[in-house]
């Protein structure tokens, strides 16, 4: 008996090694990468704070295109425009599938994800959330009082600090995720709101806490465990939270009187039902659309607005050219105006500096290999997993002059008078598969920052060193918790 259950034990390793060796055998072909460890392959490299920069140095050694495992998982990393741009766009068709990481798939599942999504249903919501965002004002005068109407609020409470020390991390993070609110379901939420507050609480958690690599996806049961189990238990939290608004909402729904975005979802399922037609929008999916939308434009926007003030404290002069600018073509007794934009090169400029330094989503969302195709001229099997790493195509210097310095003149004609946008600027992705809420995280932010800095000047409390500008890496890239103090200007 022993000796038929040695032989078994040592057919079990004979397997196990086998399939290791399938898994991590390298076709000479495919990108090269450092190697990983067994079973979870290098997992332990796509973790970690500043996993970014990781992988941006990681591109020195191997180039603008290499590979990683993720368990039996191939990814590649694209670098530089180059590669991205060949990937994105010259091969669209193979490089639109998205890779939804099995952590995420195995708390939130896939279908019905307009971010992970794929396919006609996917087209068709793609389609849908444009002319969404259209109808309701975004990049239109329409949705600019809205806007300036959360940004007072967000004065209001630094005008209560009374020029003393003052996190304002929660503050914003309300003010944009009320602005997503709005256009979703029509409603807002009070800053002492403590119910909604502690969710944006659980939302930052799990945005900071989870990355889109690491061992949680090679194995995605450790979710059930007290190591991660907290992770699940928030995004419950939230998807609880919009299934009840979206249920309520649903309630009063009228379709001759589409309030936002999720009437408007509403009322294309009642016309395809109507006409008998196969749709592709269900009504048990409604509470998902409000959900992407909360998740993808929420702690985002907030980062990179927490960003901007950041480096504006950081350099003082900077902030005082933005404060003339606003001087120059607001003035101090209006709201700022969609018609400004044009006329604030050096704000916009600013916008985009850091949009470029510090990228909301350094890797993107990552995509999937739907055929068998080359990039680079490298062998990209179908099925593997792509990352668009926009920190390094952000940084390349064989794209931009002095790539770690913080400068806004290089959106800059040279008389400083007009705004020159650079199509490396790869923050909101490229291709098919781009950023759909760009136009509205512009807006707020050209809006959040014109009003604080109308109003306010920032510094850093006194005795107090300067905060690390470098940021932490979760799904997104969020700054290092800092205080400012604001004073009236």
């Amino acid at each position: 008996m022993a000796s038929v259950l040695a032989i078994l034990l040592s057919l079990l390793v004979v397997l196990v090694l086998a399939l290791v060796a399938r898994y991590f055998r390298r076709s000479d072909h495919v990108p090269p990468g450092p190697k990983g460890w067994p079973i979870i392959g290098n997992a332990f490299t796509m973790t970690g704070e500043n996993l970014y920069a990781t992988l941006t140095e990681y591109s020195r050694t191997y180039g603008g295109i290499f590979s990683l495992q993720l368990g039996p998982k191939l990814v590649i990393i694209l670098n530089t425009l180059d590669v991205a741009k060949e990937a994105y766009v010259d091969q669209a068709s193979a490089f639109s599938k998205r890779f939804m990481p099995p952590a995420i798939r195995y708390i939130v599942g896939q279908e019905g994800s307009l971010i992970f999504g794929d396919g006609p249903i996917w087209k068709e919501q793609r389609k849908f959330l444009l002319s969404a965002f259209r109808e309701f004002g975004v990049g239109k005068k329409s949705l600019q009082e809205r806007v300036n109407e959360e940004a007072s609020y967000v004065l209001e409470v630094i005008e209560r600090a009374k020029g003393q020390p003052i996190n304002l991390h929660f503050v914003i993070n309300n003010a944009v995720s009320n602005i997503i609110c709005s256009l979703s379901f029509g409603e807002r939420f009070d800053y002492n709101d403590e119910n909604f507050q502690n969710l944006l609480k659980k939302l930052h958690v799990n945005v900071s806490s989870i990355s889109l690599g690491g061992i949680v996806h090679v194995f995605p049961f450790l979710m059930e465990t007290p190591i991660y189990g907290y992770l699940k238990k928030n995004f419950q939290s939230l998807v609880d939270f919009v299934r009840r608004l979206s249920k309520e909402h649903s309630e009063t729904f009228n379709g001759n009187d589409i309030r936002d975005i999720l009437d408007k979802y509403l009322l294309e399922i009642q016309k395809q039902e109507d006409s008998g037609e196969e749709s592709h929008f269900k009504r048990s999916d409604d509470w998902r659309l409000v959900f992407e939308l909360f998740l993808a434009g929420t702690d985002t926007t907030t980062n990179t607005l927490l960003f901007t003030i950041l480096f504006a404290t950081y350099y003082p002069d900077i902030q005082q050219k933005i404060s003339d600018e606003i001087d120059e073509v607001v003035g101090g007794a209006r709201r700022p105006q969609l018609s400004d934009r044009p006329n604030m090169p050096y704000t916009e400029a600013t916008i985009m500096e850091v949009l470029r330094m510090r990228p909301a989503a350094p890797l993107g969302v990552p995509r999937s290999v739907s055929a068998d195709t080359k990039v680079g001229g490298f062998f990209i099997p179908k099925g593997t997993g792509v990352f668009l790493n926009a920190f390094a195509i952000n940084h390349d210097p064989q794209v931009w002059d002095h790539p770690y310095e913080f400068d806004p003149t290089r959106f800059l004609s040279p008389d400083g008078k007009k705004l020159i946008k650079n199509d490396s600027l790869m923050t909101f992705g490229t291709g098919r598969r781009a950023c759909v809420g760009e136009n509205l995280a512009k807006m707020e932010l050209f809006f959040f920052v014109t009003n604080i800095f109308q109003r306010f000047h920032l510094r850093f409390p006194e005795g107090t060193s300067k905060p690390d500008l470098r940021g932490t890496q979760g799904i997104s890239l969020k700054p290092a918790p800092f205080e400012i103090c604001a004073e009236r200007r």
